[in-house]
């Protein structure tokens, strides 16, 4: 197997001995406004000293304009209190309310296109997932508000279904700790904790090979694995890790979250990697990175990450302040330098790590 470490401890087999059920704790109800949220200290990423996440700020400042959102939900985990992502206040309400805000037509357009009845609970998904290919979220950072607004909608969607899923997990005997940790925000204080208590081991990889794989299919996908249009960003780089010599393992194999899901990715290997590096732009990151180096952004820094990218090569500092590093990507698929037109990193906002998964 190419990565050992000693996080494994925390598999199926051993946690029935090794983990006492924990309790849920969901907070009472919190006072009313249009962003609520409990009284969380803020918590400061390792090596990171240019950056800070105050976890009781809406990340979500467009879409709290009209829907009231709350971060009321939490869970204990080795006695640290890891808040759950951002929900809407009233879920069945916020549809009523986005529905009303779209006075550009944006989700009735994608009705007629995909030939279903307006938006509702229940289909959701189907608007969100052309909602993406016309608008990538590489592209965040240039949406107007009123795109950023919709977008947001969708995500805060997603976010009740994600935080659903992390309790059933948790509510279980014997559940998998990093199954369940690859799905928390990242500013959750047990990432780090588990975190710095890895030992980092890699066998047998070959960044060389990695690269070559990246140039070879960053322009034209590689027809032997799945292709998913507009959203194929993580599966990509896992592709580059496997090329480079990585093996699978239960949390990162085709094609589950840990492969194909740029935020479940991005924490398996920060714990993988025992990274602790937290940057709050790209010039930052971009003069610490080397080729073979991953890049994870989370655009909103709403807790979850949104795209990664690979770095192919390194680069000489430019007249804006980043480093021109070359990157090979998807969705939008192509390996340039950042300086190329099409190439829109330097533009980017928000919380950037780098995942080093090649020490050769």
């Amino acid at each position: 197997m190419a990565v050992k470490w000693s996080i494994y401890r925390y598999t199926r087999k051993s946690i029935m001995k090794k983990i006492i059920k924990l309790f849920l704790t969901i907070t009472a109800l919190v006072s009313l406004g249009i962003c609520t949220t409990n009284s969380i200290n803020a918590v400061n990423l390792k090596n990171s000293s240019n950056y800070s996440i105050t976890l009781n700020e809406c990340p979500y400042s467009e879409l709290a304009t009209i829907i009231p959102l709350k971060q009321d939900k939490s869970l204990i985990i080795q006695e640290t209190k890891n808040p759950l992502f951002w929900e809407f206040k009233n879920y069945n309400e916020a549809f009523n309310k986005i529905k009303e805000f779209d006075t550009k037509n944006i989700l009735l357009n994608i009705s007629r296109k995909q030939n279903i009845n307006e938006l509702t609970t229940n289909n959701w998904k189907i608007y969100y997932e052309e909602f993406r290919l016309l608008y990538p979220k590489q592209e965040y950072n240039s949406f107007s508000n009123y795109i950023k607004t919709i977008d947001q909608f969708f995500t805060v969607c997603s976010n009740h279904e994600k935080n659903y899923h992390i309790e059933e997990l948790y509510s279980q005997d014997n559940y998998d700790m990093i199954d369940l940790i690859i799905q928390m925000p990242n500013t959750s204080p047990i990432i780090k904790k588990v975190s710095e208590n890895t030992p980092v081991s890699f066998a047998s990889s070959n960044k060389t090979a990695a690269i070559n794989y990246a140039k070879q299919y960053a322009v034209t996908p590689n027809k032997q694995y799945n292709y998913y249009a507009g959203s194929d960003c993580t599966n990509f780089v896992s592709q580059i890790l496997k090329a480079g010599g990585h093996g699978e393992v239960w949390d990162w194999k085709p094609y589950n979250k840990g492969w194909i899901n740029a935020h479940n990715f991005t924490l398996y290997w920060y714990m993988a990697t025992g990274a602790n590096n937290g940057y709050a732009n790209f010039a930052s990151i971009s003069k610490d990175v080397r080729a073979g180096d991953i890049i994870s952004v989370d655009y909103e820094k709403d807790g979850r990450y949104d795209h990664v990218g690979f770095v192919t090569a390194s680069g000489s500092v430019t007249t804006q302040g980043y480093y021109d590093i070359t990157i090979a990507q998807h969705s939008k698929d192509y390996i340039y330098k950042v300086s190329h037109k099409d190439n829109g990193w330097e533009n980017t906002k928000g919380l950037y790590v780098r995942l080093r998964c090649f020490y050769s």
